[in-house]
């Protein structure tokens, strides 16, 4: 026996005219409603697949282009980065350089007045070598009158602020 299903739909505007929708279908001989229901089950199913795969393939193309803009930025970066390095060391060359060949004498010391670093010009401008400098308290080897002088400059640099003094040593 056949089977037919028929759908009207019917709707109207605000004028009083209607719109009908006709559609029929019809099922050939000896195919059951089941039968039908199940092929209509596997057809929407199947689209469901579908739009699922459509779906995971959209994330999948999504993530392949968020992966590779990650990868170009962190290519980026790594350059960006070992230029920044190059750069350093080139500065950090031409520092050395300034103050391994300078005429100034500069001094690190400690929070305890420990020579830690002293330029090479100790050697031109005080005559002193700079393993005869280095380890040795400053304080201990600047002239008595000019002792509390260099002690407040010493405290000026400990309190972060620009400090200067010219004086005089003990041979």
């Amino acid at each position: 026996a056949a089977f037919a299903e028929e759908t009207k739909l019917v709707a109207s505007d605000n004028i009083g005219s209607a719109v009908i929708v006709h559609r029929t279908r019809t099922v050939p001989a000896g195919v059951t409603f089941r039968d039908t229901l199940d092929s209509v089950l596997e057809q929407n199913l199947a689209a469901e697949r579908a739009a699922r795969e459509r779906a995971i393939t959209g994330m999948v193309v999504t993530i392949l282009l968020a992966a590779a803009l990650i990868w170009g930025l962190l290519v980026t970066f790594d350059r960006n980065r070992r230029s920044t390095i190059d750069l350093l060391r080139k500065q950090e060359t031409r520092f050395r350089s300034l103050v391994e060949h300078g005429t100034d004498v500069t001094v690190i010391i400690d929070p305890n007045g420990t020579v830690m670093f002293v330029t090479p010009a100790v050697k031109t401008v005080f005559c002193a070598d700079v393993e005869h400098v280095t380890g040795k308290v400053l304080i201990d080897m600047i002239k008595p009158e000019d002792q509390s002088p260099v002690a407040e400059l010493v405290l000026a640099a400990i309190a972060a602020t620009a400090a200067y003094l010219d004086l005089r040593t003990r041979r």
